[in-house]
């Protein structure tokens, strides 16, 4: 549980006479130009704030902040990463798991090797690493060979007097499978829309800050929030198969709702969450709101762009 101290800000008093004196003082002290102040300030001086959209900043955050999975970092590294991070198993039945892969754990580094958290200490790490690739899996597809299972039927036909036996392949829909991913795909949207909602509301209160600023805060907003969400990933997680309905697939996206009003999208490579016809986690707003950071710096920014601006 993480609890933000709140500073009191003690009030200077100052005399009647004190006050007169350095009204004066400032009254008869020239200001100074645009062209005597330092550059900074005057950047600071033309630069206007301008209102962005809170939710792609967070979700590229999470993005840089999730694992790349390749050759050497590939998907049973990060389910062992996960696991350990859930503590729903032992260290040392992690590395016997990676002995029978034909790896000697103790030729593998404590940092800076694909496999080093598996073999380190670093539970905060784990906890982060597994968080943000949980969080970012939300955006994937679903492969076919997930909710399909291919069947072959013999079929009989006679040609020429001849008896043909023909094998034909049909993809059939797996429902337990279906249910299943669709399951995990929805807890895993719930729990980023509440997750993001918290540190949207945190970024809005410090305005002024640059685009890598405001990207920088939401990472460690959601390092810190981690473990939170990785518990409540799984309170959310709801298999019932009876409540999920799928009307849509086609090459990875798909489209299917829920008995008590959530509907889940993917699209382009976009996936949007619907609460009762609420945006829940799309078209930039997150359950049901809208949130803006100012940043006066938006030109300067590695991330800039002008997709989250505020259009009037």
């Amino acid at each position: 549980m993480f609890i933000k101290k709140l500073s009191l800000v003690l009030m200077l008093i100052l005399s009647t006479g004190c006050d007169q004196i350095a009204l004066k003082s400032m009254q008869d002290k020239p200001k100074p130009s645009s062209n005597q102040l330092p550059k900074e300030e005057i950047n600071n001086i033309h630069k206007p704030l301008i209102d962005y959209s809170t939710l792609p900043v967070i979700q590229h955050a999470v993005s840089r902040l999730s694992p790349t999975l390749d050759e050497k970092f590939d998907i049973s590294v990060i389910q062992r990463i996960c696991v350990l991070a859930r503590n729903q198993v032992t260290k040392e039945r992690v590395l016997s798991s990676i002995r029978k892969d034909g790896i000697d754990p103790t030729t593998i580094p404590e940092q800076g090797n694909a496999l080093s958290l598996l073999v380190n200490d670093d539970q905060v790490k784990r906890i982060q690493t597994c968080a943000a690739w949980i969080a970012q899996s939300a955006m994937d597809p679903i492969n076919k060979d997930g909710i399909f299972v291919t069947q072959t039927q013999k079929v009989r036909e006679v040609v020429n007097r001849k008896t043909i036996v023909n094998t034909i392949k049909h993809d059939v829909f797996d429902k337990p499978k279906a249910f299943e991913l669709m399951s995990v795909k929805l807890s895993i949207l719930r729990a980023n829309a509440e997750l993001y909602a918290s540190i949207a509301q945190s970024l809005s209160k410090t305005p002024g800050l640059t685009l890598d600023e405001y990207e920088k805060k939401a990472s460690e907003e959601f390092a810190a929030r981690a473990p939170l969400y990785l518990k409540r990933v799984q309170e959310l997680y709801y298999p019932d198969a009876d409540a999920y309905h799928l009307t849509q697939y086609d090459n990875g996206n798909y489209n299917f709702y829920t008995d008590n009003g959530y509907r889940v999208i993917r699209n382009e490579g976009n996936v949007y969450l619907t609460f009762r016809g609420i945006n829940w986690l799309a078209h930039g707003e997150i359950m049901g709101k809208e949130y803006f950071i100012k940043t006066g710096d938006l030109y300067n920014s590695e991330n800039s762009n002008n997709e989250g601006t505020r259009k009037e």
